[in-house]
């Protein structure tokens, strides 16, 4: 992007600098013309580069029922014959307690332990809860292998502080970045504007769970995928 905004504003700059003497005598003004034309071209780069997302948030506050709209979002696209691949987390009941998540695979339904939080399954800790090592291995594998792969839409499920400060999914987002499919990432409302600075994110489109619902939000992601 900006390798771009270089290229399409060197005319602009070119056109504005006049001969030596005007520069002497007016060179606030001057500047402030070329500066002005940088930001007039940083916004239609912007607005180029976003005019089509592939990258759409799924937010809401904690217990906002993320996962269940992510889950619905699934079932839409199945309907649609739109092949959906990844992962999401799925809540482990104690009574009406929260004791954990298990990672499953959306294309087979194959799940493991992936935060425990009474069961010592790992060493590192996200909150109250233990990153259960083979949980979080078989979602690292199964997204790398979706990053040449062909699902049309892939869905990352819960990405948060963890892959703000290099751990869990982030290695994975990075490489399904660079691919050609479509990306839903869930992510807590407090976390989105970290999410999108960290991967350079600006045209990400936002669904709000409290604001739009499923099917609004699947037809339009089903219209950026047929205009692509």
């Amino acid at each position: 992007m900006a390798l771009e905004l270089s290229v399409e504003s060197l005319p602009s700059f070119i056109a504005v600098i006049p001969d030596l003497k005007s520069l002497v005598k007016r060179p606030v003004s001057l500047f402030y013309q070329a500066i002005s034309q940088a930001d007039m071209k940083l916004s239609e780069v912007l607005n180029k580069n976003s005019s089509e997302p592939r990258v759409y948030l799924v937010t809401g506050p904690v217990g906002a029922g993320k996962t269940n709209y992510i889950k619905n979002l699934i079932n839409f696209f199945n309907g649609k014959n739109i092949k959906t691949a990844g992962i999401f987390t799925d809540k482990i009941m104690k009574g009406s307690r929260i004791t954990g998540y298990d990672v499953v695979d959306i294309s087979t339904g194959m799940r493991k332990a992936f935060l425990r939080k009474e069961e010592k399954c790992g060493s590192e800790r996200i909150g109250r809860f233990y990153i259960c090592m083979e949980g979080l291995e078989m979602g690292k594998a199964l997204l790398s292998s979706h990053v040449d792969g062909d699902p049309k839409v892939l869905v990352v499920d819960e990405v948060g502080l963890l892959e703000i400060n290099g751990g869990g999914w982030a290695d994975q987002v990075d490489g399904l970045l660079t691919g050609s499919c479509s990306i839903i990432m869930s992510v807590r409302d407090s976390y989105v504007d970290m999410i999108k600075e960290k991967w350079c994110l600006p045209g990400a489109m936002v669904f709000n769970v409290g604001k739009i619902d499923y099917k609004s939000a699947g037809e339009v992601i089903k219209e950026h995928l047929m205009a692509m």
